[in-house]
């Protein structure tokens, strides 16, 4: 991850959308199209409800425009395809008219790309295909179409989640501390008694680290309530479990402040990947800074 952004393989999301549409069709009514014997014809797959779907995760990291050009070269080269391989998908799709192309993407992020959508959906239908529906549409679409199917399979242990968990914008954080300064007291208060950071310089530094944590934690935090509630729940409850025992540690423990701190993370840190195993490192990690600025700033963590 990088800058916030999923950093996909392509073959890697390939197989994770593979997955999902696996999991969303009943047997027999979704079929996957291998492209190792004489490519895939411009699709991946295609359902018997008329759906086909292509997958293109664009090496990141990309501005919007530079995404915005990938995206749209993918999707003219594939209904190209789509369009110059005719005897080939006929015989491929049988009975099945092509209603919906599904472009399945990490991001998309402008809508210029839905304008060469239309275009290319225009395309097909004036080329008259016998295996492309009457009203033919090209779509762009990301996982929260499968926010169903990727949910039961995280929780089942089969699917790693990929949160993107980005930066607090300077605006959002200032008005934040501005309406939270009896939280971010407590916070300074404990930190002054990290002998690691024994100067005001360093002691600034961490204080606005934590704080950029904390809303970054609870970033990924709300995306995870609102597509894989189950997932949320669990984290929520180690959460829980952890706060519980951190007042009577933190009284009985003769540790150096900072060495309590490192322990509390480390702890947390270990029971988020017993707990739900299938949230990726970085994510982990994120969700125990967030906990541990939640803390400090509520006392839970106090020495």
């Amino acid at each position: 991850m990088v800058n916030g952004l999923v950093m996909w393989d392509g073959t890697a999301w390939q197989k994770r959308i593979q997955m999902l549409l696996s999991l969303r069709y009943q047997p027999g009514a979704y079929q996957p199209v291998p492209d190792r014997h004489k490519g895939d014809c411009g699709i991946e797959g295609f359902s018997s409800d008329g759906n086909a779907y292509q997958c293109f995760a664009a090496q990141e990291p990309l501005s919007t425009v530079a995404l915005y050009q990938k995206q749209r070269g993918k999707i003219t080269t594939d209904i190209n395809k789509f369009i110059n391989n005719k005897q080939r998908l006929t015989n491929v799709l049988g009975s099945v008219a092509v209603e919906f192309w599904i472009l399945l993407v990490p991001r998309f992020e402008s809508a210029k790309l839905l304008e060469h959508a239309t275009a290319k959906s225009l395309q097909v239908r004036a080329a008259g295909l016998p295996y492309a529906h009457p009203q033919f549409t090209v779509r762009v679409a990301t996982e929260e179409l499968f926010a169903k199917e990727a949910a039961a399979l995280a929780c089942a242990g089969a699917l790693k989640l990929n949160l993107p968990h980005e930066e607090p914008e300077a605006t959002f954080l200032g008005k934040w501390s501005q309406e939270h300064v009896g939280l971010i007291n407590n916070m300074e208060t404990k930190i002054k008694k990290l002998p690691t950071v024994a100067t005001p310089e360093k002691q600034l530094a961490l204080r606005d680290f934590l704080i950029k944590r904390y809303l970054s934690g609870q970033n990924v935090l709300e995306l995870m309530r609102e597509r894989y509630s189950e997932l949320y729940a669990l984290v929520a409850e180690a959460k829980r479990r952890r706060e519980i025992f951190l007042a009577g540690e933190t009284l009985v423990t003769a540790a150096p402040a900072d060495q309590t701190l490192a322990r509390q993370r480390e702890l947390f840190l270990t029971e988020l990947h017993d707990s739900v195993g299938n949230v990726v490192h970085d994510q982990a990690e994120a969700l125990t800074w967030e906990a541990i600025a939640d803390w400090l700033m509520r006392c839970p963590l106090d020495f």
